[in-house]
C-alpha cells in the first residue's frame, strides 16, 4: 500500500512537472512565432495606440483583465503570463483557472499553435459553459436604436449587438430570445450637469452586459417608443464563438466611457474585431465617434451586411393603426380610451371592425402609459378590460406590417458633421464671409433622410467670421457664435400624441440688438409650445409658443450684466421635397434690465440638397437693428 501511494504521487508531481514545461515550451512556441504580434492577439488585449504620441497600450482600465503586471502596456507579457497561468492552474478550481476566466485568449492561442503543441490542458469549466451556451449563436446583428432627445446619453441613439441563434426544432427563429450585447457607462450621479463633465472626461466605468433580446426590445421599443434597425452582419459562427468567449472575458472588467470616443458605438466595433479581425472596422470610424457614423460604417463595408430588418416602436405600430382607421372608429377610439367604458355605439360595430379598434386600444395605452401598465393600478385595469373585450371577438389580429419609408432609413443618412462656406450681404454695406464646423449632428433644412423628421440636434457648431478689407490692418477674423449644443424637439400635437414641442440651446453667440451690437455674450435660450401638422404631402407643420433667453456681457459702463427675455414665437416648417426644405421663423421678445426692452426677428431660409453630401442654402434675416441676406454651401461628412 505504501509503494502505491508512493507512486501515485511520484506520478502526480511529474504530471505538474510535464505541465509546467510544457507552458514554457508553449511561450517558446509563442515568442518564436511572434504570436504577440498578430492583430488578433492585439484586439483580444484591446491594444490601440494612446495619447499624443500613439504609444500603444490597451484601452481596458480595469486590472483584472490582465495577469501580467505590465500586461496593459506590453502584449508579449501578457501572452506569456496568460500560457504559463493556463499550465500552472489547470487543476484549479474553475473561479482561478486561467483558461475558464479566459477562454478566448486560449481559443486563439490553442489553434494557433495546435500543430506545435500536442498537450494541452483542457477541462471543464461548468460557470462559462453554461453562460456560453446561453447566448452561443450563428450571426450576429448590430441594432441601432433610434433618437431618444428626452434622455441625454441617448439623444444621438445608440447601437448594441445581438446574437442570432439558428432555428428552433420547428424550423422558426424566435428573435426575442436571442441575446443583446450592451456596453454603457455605469451612471453614479443624476445631476445633469456632472453627467455632463463627467461622460465627457472619461469619469464612469463602463461595462458590457448581456441580456435576453426581449429585454431590450421592452426598453427601446415599448418604454421609450424607439424604433430598432437590426443589421445582421457577415459573420461566421466560429467568429461568434470566439466573440461571446471574449464577452465572458470582458463580464468583470471594466473601460473608462468616454461620451464622444470610447463610447457604446465604438466598443461594439472593438469585440466584433476581437472576434474578426478582418473587419477593421474601427480604423473606418472619425475621431468622434457617434452611432449613427457606425450604421453607415457597417453598411459601406462591401459583403459586411447580410440583410437589414426594421422593428416599429409601440408609437409608430400606434399611429400606423390609427391611419388605417376612418374618422367614425378614429372618433369611438378617443371615446373609448378617454372615458373608459364601451358605448353603445362601439357595441353595435360589426366584430372586424371592433377588432381594429380594440387592437389600436391596446397600443395606445401601451405608448401612453408604457411604465404604468407595467404596475397594479388603473391603467393596468383598463387594459385587462380591453384585452377581455377582445378575446371575446373570434378574429385573427393580423400581423401589421410598417414598411419604413426611404426617407427613415439610417444607413441613408448625410454624414454627422457638417463644413459650411457662407457669404454674407447686410444692409451696412459690410459684408463679409463666415466659415462654419459642426461636430453633430442635424438641422431641419438639413437633407432629411436618416434623421427624425421633427427635431434637430447640433452639437459643438463654431462659426467665424472674416471680413475683408483693402487696407490690411481692417481686416478681421471674429467669431459669431459657438453653441456647446442645441436642441429641437417640435413633434406634432394630435388627439392620440398630446406632446409638448420644446427647444433648448446654450453656447456663445454675437449679440446683435439696440443695447450692444457685436457684444460677446453667454447663452442659455429654450421654449416651449404646440405644433401642428397642417398638411401631409408636401408635409407643412407649424410650431407656436413663447421663447425665451438669458445672456451675460459685459458692455457699457456696467462691468457685466445678465439680460432676460421672453416673448412669443413661431416657425413653420415645408418640406416639398426630400431635396428642398423651406423654414419661416418669428420671434417678439421683451428684454429686462436694458434701455430697449423690445427685440424682434424674422426670418426666411430654403435648402436644396442635390445629395446626401451637399447643400445650398439661402436665408434672410430681419432684425430692427441687423438685416442680411446669406448664403451657404455645406458638406456633409
Amino acid at each position: 500500500m505504501f509503494f502505491k501511494l508512493l507512486i501515485f504521487h511520484l506520478l502526480l508531481l511529474c504530471s505538474f512537472r510535464v505541465h509546467a514545461e510544457t507552458g514554457e515550451e508553449v511561450v517558446q512556441k509563442a515568442f518564436q512565432t511572434k504570436l504577440y504580434e498578430t492583430l488578433q492577439w492585439r484586439k483580444l488585449l484591446h491594444f490601440e495606440p494612446q495619447g499624443l504620441f500613439g504609444h500603444l497600450s490597451s484601452q481596458v482600465d480595469s486590472p483584472n483583465f490582465f495577469l501580467a503586471p505590465n500586461g496593459s502596456d506590453n502584449m508579449q507579457s501578457e501572452m506569456a503570463a496568460d500560457i504559463r497561468a493556463f499550465w500552472s492552474t489547470a487543476d484549479a478550481a474553475e473561479p482561478d483557472r486561467a483558461r475558464c476566466r479566459f477562454p478566448a485568449r486560449y481559443m486563439f492561442i490553442k489553434q494557433s499553435l495546435k500543430s506545435e503543441i500536442h498537450q494541452w490542458p483542457d477541462g471543464p469549466c461548468p460557470r462559462f459553459e453554461k453562460y456560453f451556451d446561453a447566448l452561443r449563436g450563428v450571426s450576429v446583428s448590430l441594432v441601432f436604436s433610434s433618437y431618444f432627445l428626452n434622455n441625454p446619453s441617448s439623444a444621438f441613439g445608440h447601437t448594441f449587438l445581438r446574437i442570432n441563434k439558428a432555428p428552433a426544432q420547428d424550423g422558426n427563429r424566435y428573435e426575442l430570445l436571442d441575446y443583446g450585447i450592451n456596453y454603457a457607462a455605469n451612471v453614479d450621479t443624476s445631476n445633469a450637469l456632472f453627467y455632463a463633465i463627467k461622460g465627457m472626461f472619461g469619469m464612469f466605468p463602463g461595462t458590457f452586459t448581456s441580456v435576453p433580446y426581449y429585454y431590450k426590445v421592452r426598453e427601446y421599443n415599448n418604454a421609450e417608443s424607439r424604433d430598432l434597425w437590426e443589421y445582421e452582419l457577415n459573420i461566421t459562427p466560429a467568429e461568434v464563438d470566439m466573440l461571446v468567449a471574449h464577452l465572458w472575458e470582458l463580464g468583470p472588467s471594466w473601460i473608462n466611457y468616454w461620451y464622444l470616443t470610447e463610447n457604446c458605438s465604438y466598443h461594439m466595433f472593438t469585440i466584433l474585431e476581437a472576434a474578426a479581425p478582418r473587419l477593421n472596422l474601427t480604423g473606418q470610424l472619425k475621431k468622434w465617434v457617434i452611432p449613427s457614423d457606425t450604421i453607415q460604417v457597417v453598411w459601406n463595408t462591401p459583403g459586411l451586411v447580410k440583410g437589414y430588418y426594421f422593428r416599429p416602436s409601440v408609437r409608430t405600430e400606434l399611429f400606423a393603426r390609427v391611419k388605417a382607421l376612418d374618422q367614425n372608429e378614429r372618433r369611438l377610439l378617443l371615446e373609448l380610451v378617454q372615458q373608459r367604458q364601451f358605448s353603445e355605439e362601439f357595441k353595435r360595430l360589426p366584430n372586424k371592425q371592433r377588432k381594429e379598434i380594440l387592437d389600436t386600444a391596446m397600443d395606445y395605452m401601451d405608448y401612453q402609459y408604457a411604465h404604468e401598465t407595467q404596475l397594479p393600478g388603473p391603467q393596468t385595469d383598463f387594459k385587462n378590460v380591453l384585452l377581455n373585450a377582445r378575446s371575446q371577438i373570434n378574429l385573427v389580429s393580423e400581423k401589421l406590417v410598417i414598411e419604413p419609408k426611404e426617407t427613415e432609413r439610417p444607413h441613408l443618412s448625410h454624414g454627422s458633421r457638417r463644413v459650411g462656406l457662407s457669404y454674407i450681404d447686410d444692409d451696412k454695406d459690410a459684408d463679409y464671409f463666415n466659415l462654419e464646423v459642426k461636430f453633430a449632428l442635424h438641422d431641419q433644412l438639413d437633407f432629411p433622410t436618416g434623421y427624425p423628421e421633427y427635431a434637430e440636434l447640433s452639437f459643438g457648431d463654431l462659426n467665424l467670421s472674416y471680413t475683408p478689407s483693402p487696407q490690411v490692418n481692417d481686416r478681421k477674423v471674429d467669431l459669431e457664435s459657438f453653441k456647446f449644443f442645441e436642441i429641437v424637439s417640435h413633434s406634432p400635437y394630435s388627439q392620440f400624441s398630446k406632446v409638448i414641442s420644446w427647444q433648448i440651446k446654450v453656447g456663445l453667440e454675437k449679440i446683435k440688438d439696440q443695447n450692444c451690437y457685436d457684444c460677446h455674450a453667454g447663452l442659455i435660450s429654450g421654449g416651449a409650445g404646440y405644433t401642428f401638422q397642417l398638411a401631409d404631402a408636401p408635409l407643412l407643420t407649424f410650431f407656436g409658443g413663447l421663447k425665451g433667453q438669458i445672456y451675460y456681457t459685459p458692455y457699457g459702463s456696467t462691468p457685466a450684466r445678465f439680460v432676460p427675455g421672453m416673448g412669443p414665437a413661431a416657425r413653420a416648417r415645408l418640406r416639398l421635397t426630400d431635396h428642398w426644405i423651406m423654414l419661416a421663423e418669428g420671434w417678439y421678445r421683451e428684454d429686462a434690465d436694458v434701455a430697449i426692452k423690445t427685440y424682434q426677428e424674422y426670418s426666411l431660409s430654403t435648402q436644396w440638397s442635390p445629395n446626401k453630401n451637399w447643400g445650398v442654402r439661402l436665408s434672410g434675416v430681419d432684425q430692427e437693428f441687423d438685416r442680411h441676406a446669406k448664403m451657404d454651401f455645406y458638406f456633409y461628412y
